[in-house]
């Protein structure tokens, strides 16, 4: 007999997506005998260039260093 669905909650399945990921990354450093921290970094760094915000994220540092170099310096005496 199949057991009934339950509601399921978007967190619930984000937490079990999280959890399976944490596995993966746990896994992989396991296997390659580093650092999980390492690999963590590494696999957020690949995703957000394949989302390209690194991109983003240097014109909106270009921007600000050029607005800060614009403003007037105040004089004080």
């Amino acid at each position: 007999m199949a057991r009934p669905k339950k509601n399921v909650e978007p967190r619930d399945a984000s937490l079990r997506v999280s959890r399976r990921m944490r596995d993966k990354l746990k896994a992989a450093a396991a296997v390659m005998g580093r650092p999980l921290y390492e690999v963590t970094n590494e696999a957020i760094n690949n995703y957000l260039d394949t989302m390209h915000l690194t991109d983003q994220l240097d014109r909106w540092r270009d921007n600000s260093a050029e607005d800060t170099a614009e403003a007037p310096q105040s004089k004080t005496a």
